[in-house]
Protein backbone atom coordinates (compact mmCIF):
# COMPACT_ATOMS: atom_id res chain seq x y z
CA UNK A 1 0.00 0.00 0.00
CA UNK A 2 1.35 3.34 -0.81
CA UNK A 3 0.41 6.23 1.55
CA UNK A 4 0.46 9.62 0.35
CA UNK A 5 1.21 12.22 3.29
CA UNK A 6 -0.16 15.93 2.94
CA UNK A 7 2.67 18.67 3.12
CA UNK A 8 1.65 21.17 5.79
CA UNK A 9 4.61 23.00 4.76
CA UNK A 10 3.58 26.09 2.91
CA UNK A 11 5.91 28.59 0.94
CA UNK A 12 5.64 32.13 0.78
CA UNK A 13 4.17 33.28 -2.28
CA UNK A 14 6.59 35.48 -4.67
CA UNK A 15 4.94 38.50 -4.45
CA UNK A 16 5.14 38.58 -0.26
CA UNK A 17 8.65 37.36 -0.54
CA UNK A 18 9.08 40.89 -2.54
CA UNK A 19 6.74 43.08 -0.59
CA UNK A 20 9.25 42.24 2.96
CA UNK A 21 11.91 43.06 0.53
CA UNK A 22 11.17 46.64 0.27
CA UNK A 23 10.41 46.98 3.50
CA UNK A 24 13.77 45.91 4.57
CA UNK A 25 15.06 48.24 2.02
CA UNK A 26 13.26 51.46 3.63
CA UNK A 27 14.12 50.68 7.05
CA UNK A 28 17.73 50.50 5.58
CA UNK A 29 17.36 53.80 3.42
CA UNK A 30 16.00 55.64 6.62
CA UNK A 31 18.25 57.95 7.96
CA UNK A 32 19.66 57.18 10.92
CA UNK A 33 20.82 60.05 13.82
CA UNK A 34 22.53 59.86 17.25
CA UNK A 35 22.38 60.90 20.43
CA UNK A 36 24.00 64.18 19.63
CA UNK A 37 22.59 64.56 16.82
CA UNK A 38 19.10 64.50 17.87
CA UNK A 39 20.24 66.96 20.52
CA UNK A 40 21.15 69.86 18.18
CA UNK A 41 18.41 69.46 16.26
CA UNK A 42 16.75 69.76 19.48
CA UNK A 43 18.73 72.79 20.28
CA UNK A 44 18.14 74.52 17.06
CA UNK A 45 14.34 74.14 16.93
CA UNK A 46 14.77 75.66 20.62
CA UNK A 47 16.06 78.51 19.74
CA UNK A 48 14.33 79.39 16.96
CA UNK A 49 11.04 78.66 18.74
CA UNK A 50 12.28 81.83 21.57
CA UNK A 51 13.80 84.10 18.54
CA UNK A 52 10.48 84.15 17.20
CA UNK A 53 8.73 84.45 20.43
CA UNK A 54 11.40 87.36 21.18
CA UNK A 55 10.43 89.33 17.99
CA UNK A 56 6.84 89.00 17.99
CA UNK A 57 7.04 90.15 21.71
CA UNK A 58 9.13 93.09 21.39
CA UNK A 59 7.42 94.34 18.10
CA UNK A 60 4.96 96.85 19.64
CA UNK A 61 7.37 97.47 22.69
CA UNK A 62 8.13 101.25 22.94
CA UNK A 63 9.87 101.37 26.88
CA UNK A 64 13.47 100.20 26.75
CA UNK A 65 13.91 99.01 30.24
CA UNK A 66 11.03 96.82 29.02
CA UNK A 67 12.69 95.28 26.63
CA UNK A 68 15.93 95.02 28.34
CA UNK A 69 13.57 92.82 30.61
CA UNK A 70 12.31 90.63 28.06
CA UNK A 71 15.95 90.41 26.63
CA UNK A 72 17.14 89.23 29.80
CA UNK A 73 14.40 86.73 30.06
CA UNK A 74 15.30 84.96 26.95
CA UNK A 75 19.06 85.10 27.48
CA UNK A 76 18.42 83.26 30.75
CA UNK A 77 17.06 80.20 28.50
CA UNK A 78 20.01 80.01 26.48
CA UNK A 79 22.28 80.57 29.35
CA UNK A 80 22.68 81.72 33.31
CA UNK A 81 22.49 84.84 33.61
CA UNK A 82 23.49 87.23 36.69
CA UNK A 83 23.20 90.22 34.64
CA UNK A 84 23.02 91.85 31.55
CA UNK A 85 24.10 95.79 30.36
CA UNK A 86 23.77 96.79 26.87
CA UNK A 87 26.48 100.13 26.57
CA UNK A 88 26.67 102.23 23.56
CA UNK A 89 29.72 104.80 23.05
CA UNK A 90 28.68 108.32 23.78
CA UNK A 91 29.21 111.01 21.38
CA UNK A 92 33.29 111.50 21.73
CA UNK A 93 33.38 107.54 21.41
CA UNK A 94 35.00 108.06 24.75
CA UNK A 95 32.70 106.61 27.74
CA UNK A 96 30.09 103.64 27.44
CA UNK A 97 26.61 104.94 28.39
CA UNK A 98 23.90 101.77 29.64
CA UNK A 99 21.13 102.17 27.16
CA UNK A 100 18.96 101.73 30.22
CA UNK A 101 19.58 104.39 32.94
CA UNK A 102 18.79 101.61 35.66
CA UNK A 103 21.39 99.07 34.80
CA UNK A 104 23.91 97.88 37.04
CA UNK A 105 26.33 100.09 38.16
CA UNK A 106 29.29 98.11 39.13
CA UNK A 107 29.12 96.71 35.62
CA UNK A 108 28.77 99.60 33.78
CA UNK A 109 32.12 100.68 35.88
CA UNK A 110 33.86 97.69 35.04
CA UNK A 111 33.55 98.20 31.25
CA UNK A 112 34.25 101.86 31.29
CA UNK A 113 37.51 100.22 33.25
CA UNK A 114 38.34 97.70 30.57
CA UNK A 115 37.80 99.99 27.62
CA UNK A 116 40.15 102.83 28.91
CA UNK A 117 42.58 99.28 29.16
CA UNK A 118 41.73 99.10 25.41
CA UNK A 119 40.72 95.44 26.59
CA UNK A 120 37.53 95.78 23.63
CA UNK A 121 40.36 96.29 20.83
CA UNK A 122 40.75 92.84 20.32
CA UNK A 123 36.47 91.86 19.79
CA UNK A 124 36.38 94.49 17.54
CA UNK A 125 39.45 93.45 15.36
CA UNK A 126 38.29 90.14 15.65
CA UNK A 127 34.61 90.39 15.59
CA UNK A 128 33.94 88.45 17.97
CA UNK A 129 33.07 87.69 22.01
CA UNK A 130 35.46 88.02 24.73
CA UNK A 131 34.94 85.92 28.13
CA UNK A 132 36.96 88.49 31.25
CA UNK A 133 36.34 86.23 34.98
CA UNK A 134 34.82 88.79 37.25
CA UNK A 135 37.90 89.73 39.58
CA UNK A 136 35.52 89.75 43.07
CA UNK A 137 34.55 86.60 42.07
CA UNK A 138 37.95 85.24 42.84
CA UNK A 139 38.44 82.41 45.40
CA UNK A 140 41.07 79.48 45.80
CA UNK A 141 39.02 77.33 43.06
CA UNK A 142 39.43 80.67 40.93
CA UNK A 143 37.05 82.89 39.71
CA UNK A 144 33.50 82.07 39.82
CA UNK A 145 31.31 84.51 37.61
CA UNK A 146 32.45 85.69 34.03
CA UNK A 147 31.78 88.86 31.53
CA UNK A 148 30.57 87.51 28.33
CA UNK A 149 31.14 90.19 25.89
CA UNK A 150 29.57 91.02 22.66
CA UNK A 151 30.59 93.58 20.30
CA UNK A 152 27.88 95.62 18.66
CA UNK A 153 28.79 97.68 15.31
CA UNK A 154 26.81 100.09 13.38
CA UNK A 155 27.72 100.58 9.62
CA UNK A 156 30.38 98.75 10.69
CA UNK A 157 31.84 101.33 13.15
CA UNK A 158 32.67 100.00 16.61
CA UNK A 159 29.01 101.67 18.26
CA UNK A 160 29.01 99.70 21.86
CA UNK A 161 28.80 96.48 23.74
CA UNK A 162 26.42 93.77 25.38
CA UNK A 163 28.08 92.54 28.60
CA UNK A 164 26.86 89.40 30.24
CA UNK A 165 27.62 87.94 33.46
CA UNK A 166 27.18 84.56 34.03
CA UNK A 167 28.50 81.58 35.50
CA UNK A 168 30.00 79.82 32.66
CA UNK A 169 33.28 79.89 31.14
CA UNK A 170 34.74 80.53 28.02
CA UNK A 171 35.09 76.51 27.30
CA UNK A 172 31.38 75.79 28.69
CA UNK A 173 29.23 78.41 26.39
CA UNK A 174 29.04 76.91 22.51
CA UNK A 175 29.43 78.43 19.65
CA UNK A 176 25.78 78.01 18.98
CA UNK A 177 24.77 79.36 22.03
CA UNK A 178 26.93 82.59 21.07
CA UNK A 179 25.36 82.56 17.92
CA UNK A 180 21.79 82.12 19.41
CA UNK A 181 22.39 85.23 21.92
CA UNK A 182 24.16 87.11 18.75
CA UNK A 183 20.46 87.02 17.38
CA UNK A 184 18.93 88.18 19.87
CA UNK A 185 21.22 91.18 20.20
CA UNK A 186 20.44 92.21 16.50
CA UNK A 187 17.14 91.99 16.99
CA UNK A 188 17.28 94.08 20.20
CA UNK A 189 19.78 96.67 18.74
CA UNK A 190 17.32 96.79 15.40
CA UNK A 191 14.13 97.69 17.47
CA UNK A 192 16.15 100.11 19.50
CA UNK A 193 17.39 102.08 15.94
CA UNK A 194 13.91 102.11 15.24
CA UNK A 195 12.99 103.63 18.37
CA UNK A 196 15.35 105.98 17.87
CA UNK A 197 14.73 107.00 14.43
CA UNK A 198 11.31 107.57 15.38
CA UNK A 199 11.96 109.92 18.51
CA UNK A 200 13.69 111.87 16.06
CA UNK A 201 11.37 112.17 13.48
CA UNK A 202 9.12 113.02 16.06
CA UNK A 203 11.36 115.71 17.01
CA UNK A 204 12.10 116.81 13.95
CA UNK A 205 8.40 117.39 13.20
CA UNK A 206 8.08 119.20 16.06
CA UNK A 207 10.57 121.36 15.34
CA UNK A 208 8.82 122.07 12.03
CA UNK A 209 5.59 123.03 13.68
CA UNK A 210 7.55 125.60 15.84
CA UNK A 211 9.14 127.44 12.75
CA UNK A 212 5.77 127.19 11.21
CA UNK A 213 3.93 128.81 13.73
CA UNK A 214 6.77 131.22 13.33
CA UNK A 215 6.58 132.15 10.14
CA UNK A 216 2.79 132.29 10.19
CA UNK A 217 3.07 135.05 12.71
CA UNK A 218 5.91 136.80 10.87
CA UNK A 219 3.57 136.81 7.93
CA UNK A 220 1.29 138.26 10.00
CA UNK A 221 3.29 140.93 11.34
CA UNK A 222 4.44 141.80 8.12
CA UNK A 223 1.01 141.61 6.67
CA UNK A 224 -0.20 144.31 9.57
CA UNK A 225 3.30 145.97 8.29
CA UNK A 226 2.39 146.69 5.07
CA UNK A 227 -1.11 147.52 5.54
CA UNK A 228 -0.23 150.34 8.12
CA UNK A 229 2.56 151.47 5.48
CA UNK A 230 -0.22 151.99 3.00
CA UNK A 231 -2.04 153.69 5.25
CA UNK A 232 0.14 156.33 6.12
CA UNK A 233 0.71 156.50 2.91
CA UNK A 234 -2.63 157.81 2.30
CA UNK A 235 -2.35 159.75 5.19
CA UNK A 236 0.57 161.64 4.69
CA UNK A 237 0.12 162.42 0.65
CA UNK A 238 -2.86 164.57 1.77
CA UNK A 239 -1.27 166.19 4.11
CA UNK A 240 2.00 167.11 1.83
CA UNK A 241 -0.46 168.59 -0.66
CA UNK A 242 -2.23 170.92 2.34
CA UNK A 243 1.01 171.93 3.67
CA UNK A 244 1.74 173.05 0.61
CA UNK A 245 -1.20 175.09 -0.12
CA UNK A 246 -0.49 176.61 3.47
CA UNK A 247 2.42 177.97 2.39
CA UNK A 248 1.19 179.42 -0.73
CA UNK A 249 -1.69 180.78 2.01
CA UNK A 250 1.16 181.81 4.02
CA UNK A 251 2.87 183.68 1.61
CA UNK A 252 -0.18 186.05 1.35
CA UNK A 253 -1.53 186.26 4.58
CA UNK A 254 1.97 186.84 6.92
CA UNK A 255 0.88 187.80 9.96
CA UNK A 256 -2.39 184.61 10.33
CA UNK A 257 -2.01 182.46 13.47
CA UNK A 258 -4.26 179.88 12.19
CA UNK A 259 -2.06 178.87 9.09
CA UNK A 260 0.91 178.72 11.43
CA UNK A 261 -1.10 176.55 13.94
CA UNK A 262 -2.27 174.31 10.64
CA UNK A 263 1.67 173.89 9.24
CA UNK A 264 2.38 172.91 13.27
CA UNK A 265 -0.15 170.04 13.34
CA UNK A 266 0.83 168.92 9.95
CA UNK A 267 4.36 168.86 11.18
CA UNK A 268 3.33 166.50 14.13
CA UNK A 269 1.81 164.15 11.94
CA UNK A 270 4.38 163.63 9.51
CA UNK A 271 6.87 163.08 12.51
CA UNK A 272 4.31 160.23 13.85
Amino acid sequence: MILHKENTLRAESFLSSISDISQVEEEYSKPEYGSSELKQLEKYSYFIQNLMAFEKEIKDDNNVKILMERFQIYLKKIIPVKAVSLLFYNEFKRELVPIDEEDDLPMVRTMNHFNQQGIFTEIYSDKKTMTVPELESYNSDGPKLFYLIFPVYDDNKNSGILSILTSLNANSISELEKKNINMFLNLLVGKLEKLRLTEKLNETYEELQTYQAKLSNDFRLSAIGELTEGIVEDIVTPLQVISSEVDILKSDLKNSIELSQIKTQIKKINVV
